[in-house]
């Protein structure tokens, strides 16, 4: 860890001002993300995939019934961490949420629920029964993200900048199509696995038109 928590945490002056959490935590996130960031590559990064994670949620929330603060306020502190730490983010995030919601005066009981689901957020191999709707959420939401459109893009870019032989491209796809299959086993809500499946048929659909078209121009 190249940063102290509680450093960091004092320097953002966290108060409660009375307006909504969800308003509180998203101004808190990015500034913490801008103060911490110091390679200047990962905070828009981490706070775009949050919202993204969050739309996600939102889906699922209209077919499951759920708290929506704490599962989008989990998804908003939910990776925090990555920018202080390369091992374990899920435990560092779980104790800069946990000083953030203290600070922030919100309820315990809330506040144990919310933290519960950041530091499970990357615990997939855990059975559904053994998680709290909200936790099923938070962790489909996450999953979802990896399979979508931008952040597969981000990866065929990460791809390019290292090697722009277009069948390197296309392993590093198939590669990612493996993974993803391989993740599927992990959704734990009926929608959310739902999303997963046409997302992944779609990635399926572009990798074979990818593979079509080199074969055509003989790359």
């Amino acid at each position: 860890m190249r940063i102290n928590i509680s450093t960091v945490i004092d320097v953002l002056d966290i108060k409660n001002d009375k307006t909504p959490l969800l308003e509180q935590l998203n101004s808190i996130v990015k500034k913490y993300l801008y103060k911490t960031d110091i390679e200047g590559r990962l905070d828009t990064r981490i706070y775009q995939h949050s919202l993204r994670t969050m739309k996600y949620a939102d889906k699922i929330l209209k077919k499951e019934k759920a708290d929506r603060e704490i599962v989008l306020s989990a998804l908003l502190l939910h990776d925090i961490g990555k920018t202080i730490t390369d091992q374990r983010h899920d435990i560092v995030s779980y104790k800069l949420a946990k000083e953030i919601l203290t600070k922030l005066e919100v309820d315990e009981n809330k506040k144990s629920k919310i933290l519960e689901c950041i530091l499970l957020h990357s615990s997939k191999p855990l059975n559904c029964l053994d998680l709290t709707i909200e936790q099923q959420i938070v962790m489909d939401a996450d999953i979802l993200d990896e399979i979508g459109v931008l952040t597969i893009t981000k990866y065929c870019i990460s791809k390019m900048n290292r090697n722009i032989d277009i069948n390197f491209i296309l392993k590093g796809l198939e590669d990612k199509y493996e993974e993803i299959e391989k993740e599927q086993m992990y959704l734990k809500t009926k929608y959310g696995l739902d999303l997963y499946i046409k997302k992944k048929k779609n990635l399926r659909s572009l990798i074979d038109n990818f593979k079509l078209e080199i074969e055509m121009f003989d790359f």
